[in-house]
Parts: C-alpha cells; structure tokens; sequence
C-alpha cells in the first residue's frame, strides 16, 4: 500500500482537485460553470457539486476551460 501523503491535509488536497477540476466531456476552448467541471469529474449530483465548490472557497459560477 502507498504511503500517505504528508504535508497536506485532506482537506487542502480536496481544495486543490477543486480548484483545477476541468472537464473532459466539452470541446477544447469551450467554457463551462466551475461547478458543471466538478460535477463530471467526480460524478456528483449538481446540488452536491455547487456545494462542494463553495465549500472550497471558489466560486461555483467560474468559467473554467476544458
């Protein structure tokens, strides 16, 4: 089993994911919600994926790229 990670907090490691979550499911330069990327990529409903992102201290409605 691999070590863990030290250094980070899971909650610090979750932040980081949601902060450079992208999609994969939307042509190349198009834009979406930050919200819609963590959506698809952790498969979350889109309440749990508006939530989460808030959460992190981000804003939910940031465009992101793909």
């Amino acid at each position: 089993m691999p070590e863990p990670l030290t250094g980070f907090s899971m909650d610090e490691l979750l932040k980081r994911a949601i902060g450079s979550a992208r999609s994969v499911y939307i042509r190349k330069g198009t834009k979406e919600p930050r919200w819609a990327a963590v959506k698809n990529c952790l498969n979350l409903t889109e309440r749990q994926a508006k939530r989460l992102v808030e959460w992190s201290g981000l804003d939910p409605n940031e465009l992101v790229n793909r």
